[in-house]
């Protein structure tokens, strides 16, 4: 337990509580306050809506066997097996085996 003692246990969940309570209380009170201001101000009605709204974007690729990912976990493993294929290791890279290219300025 991160507690000492079941005594402060308790006294932080009180405190938690009570914080939780007020700042739900103040966001119901807010949103009544803005919803008799929505007659009066469409725009700040419109404005308040587009806040609210979340658009989360899904990602899923095509596997090798030719199925969609269907999880987040699936689609890191597709992504992770694509580079692991593409970037190899092939031994050791000195500075005289690495050839640099050469910038020509115009």
């Amino acid at each position: 337990m991160k507690y000492s003692s079941e005594l402060n246990y308790k006294a932080n969940k009180a405190v938690r509580n009570r914080v939780t309570r007020y700042i739900k209380d103040d966001k119901l009170r807010h949103q009544r306050k803005l919803a008799g201001q929505f007659r009066s101000n469409t725009k700040r009605f419109y404005s308040y809506v587009r806040r609210q709204q979340t658009v989360k974007d899904k990602i899923s690729l095509k596997a090798p066997n030719g199925q969609l990912t269907e999880t987040d976990q699936q689609t890191a493993d597709v992504l992770c097996n694509y580079f692991a294929s593409v970037f190899t290791h092939e031994g050791n890279w000195t500075e005289d085996t690495v050839s640099t290219p050469r910038m020509t300025l115009i």
